[in-house]
């Protein structure tokens, strides 16, 4: 799997996913929500991004209640249709 931090630096990584979109998350929702998109495991992220995966699983819940969402597949879904990320 590509790895979406070494394509752009965090802040412009995360800069370029928040003016793209009115959907407003904090960095590290949008870090995890990318990298969920992208085919993540929790511990995979949190490897990544140097959290434990129950921090990843805990934004992860974060985004659900925002997203109004019950799984990761609607999570994904989502996000898709509100324009965060590209199928």
């Amino acid at each position: 799997m590509k790895d979406p931090i070494d394509t752009l630096s965090r802040d412009a990584f995360t800069e370029t996913f928040k003016a793209a979109t009115s959907v407003k998350l904090a960095t590290r929702q949008w870090q995890v929500l990318l990298m969920l998109c992208d085919g993540y495991t929790s511990a995979e992220i949190g490897d990544q991004l140097g959290i434990s995966p129950r921090t990843v699983d805990g934004t992860r819940k974060e985004l659900h209640h925002i997203a109004g969402v019950d799984n990761r597949v609607m999570l994904v879904r989502w996000a898709i249709r509100n324009g965060l990320v590209q199928a």
